[in-house]
């Protein structure tokens, strides 16, 4: 049984989104990414939802005020089931870290995927994703048994227009601005723990989170 939620911090290709699959489907922790969260409340119709839709609709940046409200309801839904949590994306900003403080969320560690530069453009170059379960492949070190299908539904996997090469480098610019900061934020907490990427397996990594999230 998971003891902890965990936030995941990393540069754009670090395995994050991977390696929070691997941990849903190894233990009873559930995966909570802001993508997912926009869908389900556009899916369900909610206020939240409807303003997503339009914001999104548009090509514009969803706002904090938004994106922070929606990540509170949803925290609060899993924490009256008893859930644990993995954030995943989220928060991208100082401003972000500092409204989940205001929320008393405490129970959590904070995972630090460090991964080279020079890897993740390899790696976010070769990612695709299934069009239906979102669950992603990378041709270099995870490659679906069944490309260019998935193996969980046998659906075509896709590329995201941000994996593209003249997109990726834009992207890790933004990250170094907006997100980078957190590292810092988080260790003054003494909630950081640095996980090494590049040179571990999927199994040894998620090993090695299950480890700090149960000892720590």
């Amino acid at each position: 049984m998971v003891e902890k939620n965990i936030i995941f911090l990393g540069m754009p290709g670090s395995g994050k989104g991977t390696i929070s699959s691997f941990l849903q489907e190894k233990e009873d922790i559930i995966q909570v990414s802001t993508g997912d969260i926009f869908r389900e409340e556009i899916k369900n119709k909610t206020q939240l939802g409807l303003e997503v839709e339009k914001i999104v609709s548009l090509g514009a940046y969803v706002p904090d005020s938004i994106t922070n409200e929606i990540v509170k309801n949803k925290i609060a839904k899993l924490e009256k089931d008893n859930k644990k949590f993995i954030l995943d994306g989220f928060p991208r900003t100082i401003e972000q870290a500092k409204f989940l403080d205001e929320l008393n969320f405490d129970n959590y560690v904070v995972i630090y995927l460090d991964v080279e530069k020079e890897e993740v453009i390899k790696r976010l170059s070769q990612r695709f994703f299934c069009s239906k379960c979102k669950r992603s492949y990378n041709l270099s070190n995870f490659k679906s048994k069944k490309h260019p299908n998935c193996e969980n539904d046998d659906n075509l996997l896709i590329q995201r227009p941000d994996d593209q090469p003249s997109a990726i480098e834009k992207r890790l610019e933004v990250y170094q601005q907006q997100t980078e900061p957190l590292i810092d934020f988080y260790k003054k907490k003494n909630k950081l723990f640095v996980i090494e990427v590049n040179n571990n397996s999927i199994d040894k990594i998620v090993d090695k989170i299950l480890f700090i999230i149960n000892s720590k």
